[in-house]
């Protein structure tokens, strides 16, 4: 049964479901003997939620694209549940402005940004749907369970946004 419904999917969206528990951590500077759950820790208690090492399946470092380009390597975080990895982003996106400082990082205050764990091709979509969506004038621009989401103005319906196609003919 399982296999017919996969059958259904495309690479793609299997690929996004399996990162559905992750967070993407940006801006954490690296420390040669750093431990990836205290900062996950002291992150999650910066934005006011409490989060065990239990919680955590893993974390890790992914390797940048760019090498030499001076940003540290993004933090992965895979959650043992969907609802401790929403709680966590829920908080920091209403926190903004989280820094090194708030996780008592020593050296210059970095920004430091909570996302979801897209895969490429959606985080290729994402940005190229928030350079058109400015170009439009577009208010908002977002992701929410790995699905992006457009609103021209506040009381405009959400668009939500599956291909680049689409981002062609929002402004039509």
């Amino acid at each position: 049964m399982y296999s017919r419904y996969l059958q259904h999917q495309s690479v793609g969206e299997v690929e996004q479901r399996a990162r559905l528990n992750n967070l993407e951590i940006f801006g954490v500077p690296e420390r040669k003997s750093e431990d990836l759950l205290l900062i996950t820790s002291q992150i999650a208690s910066a934005v006011g939620v409490t989060i065990t090492a239990q919680d955590v399946e893993f974390a890790t470092r992914l390797p940048t694209r760019a090498k030499n380009s001076g940003l540290p390597k993004t933090v992965i975080i895979k959650f043992k549940t969907v609802q401790l990895r929403d709680s966590l982003l829920s908080a920091a996106r209403k926190k903004r402005g989280l820094t090194t400082a708030d996780i008592n990082i020593p050296g210059d205050v970095r920004s430091i940004y909570v996302n979801e764990h897209l895969t490429p091709r959606n985080k290729t979509l994402l940005k190229l749907t928030r350079a058109k969506c400015k170009e439009l004038g577009f208010q908002n621009v977002w992701t929410r369970n790995t699905k992006i989401y457009v609103r021209k103005h506040v009381k405009s319906p959400a668009i939500r946004i599956f291909n680049f196609e689409q981002i062609d003919k929002l402004g039509k």
